[in-house]
């Protein structure tokens, strides 16, 4: 696609830059366009936020990587119904012969793949995870944080957070503990599982969403560290 060669395009220039340098339950699918796909192939399962239909930049980066499948309800947001969340998520990762599963998650999805992994080993990219809610959590099923502590130590997890984003920080929050990134960072050093953090610089609760002059690289930026991390996971190759 246009996308995809757009952003190698830019990925190469960023290469040759650095050389010499120290360094509901329906879904939507789409086909792979990529050089990577060839070599292993992947099926990208999207879990968006609370409200669905707000991961439509995220999977045009991933449709440059692979196939994409889109959940696009939840059972709800409440504590009591993220089993059924979960159970959706399942349903959804129907991959076809010699496809390496990819859990996405965006903002609330976040949340359910985190729940997912606590059975399930699979490889999982966190798009702006909601670390805090608006209000301190009164109950173990609001604490946002304990979900990423419980990702157990087989896992291997990408991060991808705004430096902006406002679920990293709030009123409520102890002066004496960390916000922002600093935060993210704290939380996934206590988590047993193993994690990569990249911070996007100016990006709010979507990392995508950013000036319309800084688009292109931010894509560019991500779908890089998708690429590498699942390069260091040295998953099957397609026969």
């Amino acid at each position: 696609t246009t996308l995809a060669k757009t952003m190698d395009k830019f990925l190469v220039k960023k290469k040759k830059k650095r050389k010499g340098t120290e360094d509901d339950g329906k879904s939507e699918s789409s086909s792979p366009s990529s050089k990577k796909a060839k070599s292993t192939k992947y099926l990208f399962v999207v879990a968006p936020g609370a409200g669905g239909g707000d991961c439509k930049d995220l999977v045009e980066v991933l449709e440059t990587l692979g196939r994409v499948s889109t959940r696009k309800k939840w059972a709800g947001t409440f504590p009591s119904q993220m089993a059924g969340n979960v159970a959706l998520l399942s349903e959804q990762s129907k991959a076809k012969t010699g496809e390496v599963v990819v859990y996405v998650g965006h903002s609330f999805g976040c949340r359910v793949i985190a729940e997912l992994l606590k059975t399930r080993d699979a490889p999982a990219v966190f798009e702006s995870y909601p670390l805090f809610g608006p209000t301190k959590p009164k109950t173990q099923g609001t604490d946002r944080v304990a979900p990423l502590k419980a990702i157990p130590e087989a896992r291997n997890v990408l991060v991808v957070a705004g430096s902006r984003d406002p679920f990293l920080s709030r009123e409520w929050l102890d002066p004496k503990e960390p916000r922002g990134i600093a935060a993210l960072r704290a939380v996934l050093a206590e988590a047993p599982c193993t994690s990569t953090l990249v911070d996007v610089q100016g990006a709010a609760h979507n990392v995508l969403k950013v000036a319309k002059s800084k688009q292109l690289a931010t894509r560019g930026t991500l779908r890089a560290a998708v690429v590498a991390y699942l390069d260091g996971l040295h998953l099957p190759l397609e026969n």
